[in-house]
């Protein structure tokens, strides 16, 4: 059995939504390219001023969207005032499932998941990213992990589907 735990921190949430909106890049940049093809259309035709801004809003509308997710989670954060609860995520993996207690100063969840139930895996330079659906991940850090890094990459390896399992 593999034990390890990450603390919950506004850092850790903004690694997780920039995994989060990597894995949907694709979309936005298609949207950019239509709305930019829209704006070379209006230009074609004669539209110059309306092509250009609708160009420009093709361009700049990823950047937007990413600073604008950015400070939302973090006036998110700071209102519910997670940073200051003290949470701390600790993980347990065995061979058929992993547990997750989430404790804080006023807090204690314990959920068990089965590897099969899983809906994404990653591992990332400095963590290891478990989807447990399209929108929420536990984030395990490798630098708490010791020398048990390579057992939990094989236990992730040979319990997920490889289809969503993108380990090295």
């Amino acid at each position: 059995m593999i034990k390890t735990e990450t603390k919950y921190s506004s850092q850790m949430v903004r690694k997780l939504n920039i995994i989060q909106a990597n894995r949907n890049i694709w979309a936005f940049l298609v949207f950019a390219l239509i709305i930019c093809g829209i704006g070379g259309f209006l230009i074609y035709k004669g539209s110059l001023v309306a092509g250009i801004v609708v160009c420009a809003f093709g361009v700049l509308y990823y950047p937007v969207i990413r600073i604008v997710t950015l400070l939302a989670i973090q006036k998110s954060l700071k209102k519910k005032g997670m940073e200051n609860r003290n949470l701390i995520y600790y993980f347990s993996f065995d061979k058929k499932s992993f547990k997750v207690e989430l404790k804080g100063d006023d807090f204690n969840k314990l959920q068990e998941y089965q590897y099969n139930e899983l809906y994404r895996v990653y591992e990332k330079k400095e963590a290891f990213v478990l989807f447990i659906n399209n929108t929420q991940a536990f984030y395990v850090e490798k630098n708490n992990l010791g020398d048990n890094i390579n057992e939990l990459r094989e236990i992730l390896k040979n319990n997920t589907n490889k289809k969503i399992c993108k380990i090295k």
